[in-house]
């Protein structure tokens, strides 16, 4: 009898629905795999959100990282360096040959213009004006009698006006001309690259009635060799070894590359290293046309002349080992400086 009624429940059991359990108890086929369903799509989520955690660099790795990151520093001090030495090239050229335009340009100033208002002023106000006076006979000695171009060159080769003069000229000439010139002059103290002083210097010439021509390769040309033989006059003149190696490196600069520069005393190293860029260890000649010795020959006394000129600032601490280190140095600078100058291509132009 009971064995009867056990299976009787086992029949049953297999006839009833089956139900799947859950963490929260028995629940519909359907609501339970609906519930798997949105967990497993909030697992999903959940992962999408964790960051993928990064591979451990290798010692390697760190060294590439390192050699980058010194590359790039490198790259930066270099640029960094190359504008600082760009931006004293621009300052000096603009106040030594920008001061000379404008110079020439106010002077060229009063001569066309001032005359005639002279002409047209009373008596007593020309006699009381003095100083006018005194900055206009400064013109006048510098031109000459001769017209046009030769005129001009005179202005051009006239010494510098002190800044007096060029206030005293400015006052007395008409108000566009004279503003046109006091831009030029503000743009020679406070632009930042030539070509935004060249601009403020073409209009002044405009206004003044002048144009300012570009230079063709023929022209520019001829410029440089003027300009390399008046360097080389003056470097064969020269006997002080500073003074000699301020002649030098631009003379190097135009033969390495084709083009003048005005040099400060702080930038002539960098212009130097310039002049060597494409010599190599071989002993092939550098873009100057000077073998690597050469050229090291001069940085060599590029050296030995600033430590000259500490020496002779009190620099060297005084005494009489610092006296003995100038007079040698003194010594061996005046020997050099021969070869110096036959580097330059002195030599080569007496032959």
């Amino acid at each position: 009898m009971q064995q009867q009624q056990q299976q009787q429940q086992q029949r049953q059991q297999r006839d009833r629905p089956s139900r799947s359990p859950s963490p929260q108890g028995v629940l519909p086929r359907d609501a339970y795999h609906q519930q798997q369903r949105q967990q497993q799509q909030q697992g999903q989520r959940d992962q999408q959100r964790q960051p993928i955690p990064s591979r451990i660099p290798y010692p390697q790795d760190w060294q590439g990282r390192d050699e980058q990151q010194q590359q790039q520093q490198q790259k930066g001090g270099g640029d960094k360096a190359a504008e600082t030495v760009y931006s004293a090239l621009v300052r000096h050229a603009l106040r030594t040959t920008g001061a000379e335009a404008v110079d020439a340009l106010c002077k060229w100033a009063h001569v066309e213009h001032e005359a005639g208002a002279m002409s047209d002023t009373p008596t007593h106000t020309k006699n009381n004006n003095t100083k006018a006076a005194g900055a206009a006979a400064a013109v006048e000695n510098s031109s000459s009698s001769s017209g046009g171009g030769g005129r001009v060159m005179d202005l051009v080769k006239a010494p510098p006006l002190s800044p007096a003069q060029r206030g005293v000229l400015l006052r007395a000439l008409p108000s566009d001309a004279a503003a046109a010139l006091a831009a030029a002059l503000e743009a020679i103290g406070t632009a930042c690259t030539i070509r935004d002083a060249l601009d403020t210097l073409s209009h002044a010439a405009e206004v003044l009635g002048l144009r300012l021509k570009a230079v063709d390769k023929k022209s520019e040309r001829a410029v440089l060799a003027q300009l390399r033989a008046e360097l080389l006059g003056a470097l064969s003149a020269e006997h002080d070894p500073a003074a000699a190696l301020a002649l030098v490196v631009p003379l190097l600069f135009m033969r390495a590359t084709g083009k003048a520069v005005a040099v400060p005393g702080k930038t002539l190293a960098a212009v130097l290293a310039r002049c060597s860029s494409g010599s190599s260890s071989s002993g092939r000649a550098s873009a100057s046309g000077l073998s690597p010795e050469a050229l090291a020959s001069v940085e060599a006394f590029h050296a030995q002349v600033v430590e000259h000129l500490v020496l002779m600032g009190g620099g060297g601490g005084g005494g009489t080992d610092a006296a003995a280190r100038q007079a040698r140095l003194a010594e061996s600078l005046a020997q050099q400086l021969p070869a110096m100058k036959c580097l330059a291509g002195l030599e080569q132009d007496r032959e």
